[in-house]
């Protein structure tokens, strides 16, 4: 679970200590490219078990209970989420041994990712007639599913990891992690970014729950050739001098033992408000809160570890 260690100036939020718990995550998003608008709202729910914790890090059970989309104004969002639902399926059921920063080292189920795609390859090639466009989508998969190492990517590229050990874990408090580079939210250039991590409710290691606040701030130099090759997909709006606006923050409130509480996070990408932009919105939120505080309130009498 997360504690607090105060064997350093500096308290870090840590994995300490096993605990169960289910999740939901919501996800806005909008998306507007010339006359043309998308918004959605998906929901995901997680069971999640952290256990075998060490020095090292931990081991993490993650079953998706079910994800939908909520909400959406065009029928290529449905597409779209039909088809990622599909390969999202292959991950419904992952293990993971992760470091005490939440990267994952390794994926302790491998054999049945590889069996679930070997179920999903065989309905496809059953739909090949109807659509030429699944031999490609086999092919490259078949690539995907044959490398340990590609399968352990796509299962790091899972929503949970990115929202859950979002830059802060493991790192001293206040302070500063750099050097992370991201793709834009249009996924057409690289961004390194530097994240500013501090604690924000009233400076106590005493508080339960204890409030993260992280803030991103671009280092890359946004300049006109950046701004040319990020947005050439978009050289149709003919935008005029665009100065591309980035938020990247995110809050969190983490208790002592283990578990988030809840999360929001912010990203946008603001080209031309009236032509050009992506913003995207998450809430994560742990169910059964009121269970952690009789918890918390032990842990507050014999805070010796804390």
């Amino acid at each position: 679970m997360m504690t607090w260690n105060l064997n350093e100036k500096r308290p870090k939020v840590l994995l300490r200590e096993p605990f169960s718990a289910k999740y939901t995550l919501l996800i806005d998003t909008n998306i507007l490219s010339g006359g043309i608008e998308l918004k959605s709202k998906a929901e995901i729910r997680w069971q999640v078990d952290v256990k075998n914790i060490s020095d090292d890090g931990a081991d993490i059970n993650i079953i998706t209970l079910h994800h939908r989309l909520l909400e959406n104004n065009s029928p290529i969002i449905n597409d779209v989420s039909g088809i990622s639902n599909v390969f999202a399926s292959m991950y419904n059921e992952i293990e993971v041994s992760v470091d005490v920063s939440g990267k994952v080292l390794r994926v302790n189920n491998l054999d049945t990712i590889k069996k679930k795609w070997q179920w999903v390859k065989q309905d496809m090639e059953a739909l090949i007639e109807e659509n030429e466009g699944f031999k490609d989508i086999i092919s490259t998969n078949d690539e995907l599913y044959a490398s340990d190492e590609k399968i352990k990517m796509a299962v790091e590229a899972n929503e949970f990891f990115e929202v859950y050990f979002h830059h802060f874990w493991g790192k001293a408090l206040p302070g500063g992690k750099g050097n992370v580079f991201k793709y834009n939210l249009f996924n057409t250039s690289l961004i390194e970014w530097q994240y500013d991590l501090r604690q924000v409710s009233n400076n106590s290691l005493s508080d339960f729950p204890t409030k993260i606040k992280v803030t991103g701030t671009p280092v890359t130099i946004i300049g006109k050739d950046w701004v040319q090759k990020a947005y050439a997909a978009f050289s149709h709006l003919q935008l005029e001098n665009p100065v591309p606006i980035f938020k990247d923050s995110a809050e969190y409130a983490v208790t002592p033992f283990g578990k988030v509480l809840n999360a929001k996070i912010e990203r946008s990408e603001i080209v031309d408000s009236s032509l050009l932009f992506a913003r995207y919105h998450y809430e994560l939120i742990a169910e059964n809160q009121e269970e952690d505080f009789p918890r918390t309130e032990s842990l507050k009498e014999n805070s010796g570890r804390l």
